[in-house]
This record gives structure tokens, C-alpha cells and sequence, in this order.
């Protein structure tokens, strides 16, 4: 039986129609139940974006913290990118906005490179 897997789609989509705390709820228990490092990564993304919009700061941070853990055991540029773009994210939304910058200024190079060619930039990059 093929299964596929609905997350972080549906979390992203729940947000999108304006329910915070049903997002929040389904990609935590996605988060709770992934174990593969490369799969949590989307998840992470998702996770940021979502806790960022709930004005979840602490969660959103901790988000990034493993997405940049898993990212220097696989270090991939688009993987960089993602990271770069997600703790600039995170770092306007607590109000430092020179980290932000900083941040961004260091996933702007590494998207450019990740999706010229071969990928259309997306929500994080």
C-alpha cells in the first residue's frame, strides 16, 4: 500500500486558512513522529514558518537550532540556504534585525547558486 505523507502540506495549508493552533498542532506531531534527519528538515522549515506566524519565538528558534545541526552533518548548499534563510527568519521575527541581515545576507549567494538552472526559488529560498 502506498502511503504518502501529507506533512508538511497540510499543516502549511492549515495555516494559510487562518488556523494557528491546528498548523501548531499537526507539524509538531509530525515533528514527533519523524526520525530521518533529511525528512525532518522539511518539517523544520514548516515548523519555523508556522511557530514565526504564532508568534513562537522560542519554538521557532529551537526549529533552526537542529536544522543547522542537521545541516552540518549534511552540508549540501541548497541544505545551507535553507538554514541561512530560516535563522534570518527567525532573528527579524525576535527584532534583531542585524543578525537577520546577517543571516540573509549569507542565503542570498547560496539560493542564487541552489536554483539557477535547476530549481525555481520557493518559500525559503
Amino acid at each position: 500500500m502506498l502511503r504518502l505523507d501529507t506533512q508538511p502540506g497540510m499543516a502549511l495549508a492549515r495555516l494559510a486558512h487562518g488556523t494557528q493552533d491546528a498548523a501548531t498542532v499537526a507539524i509538531r506531531h509530525a515533528l514527533a513522529g519523524a526520525t530521518d534527519p533529511l525528512h525532518r528538515v522539511r518539517l523544520l522549515l514548516a515548523a519555523g514558518e508556522i511557530l514565526l506566524a504564532g508568534g513562537d519565538w522560542d519554538g521557532a528558534g529551537a526549529a533552526g537550532v537542529e536544522l543547522v545541526a542537521i545541516v552540518d552533518d549534511h552540508d549540501t548548499t541548497g541544505l545551507r540556504a535553507m538554514a541561512a534563510q530560516a535563522t534570518g527568519a527567525v532573528r527579524l521575527g525576535e527584532g534583531v534585525a542585524e543578525e537577520a541581515l546577517t543571516a540573509l545576507r549569507q542565503a542570498r549567494p547560496l539560493c542564487t547558486t541552489w536554483t539557477c538552472g535547476t530549481r525555481r526559488p520557493g518559500r525559503w529560498c
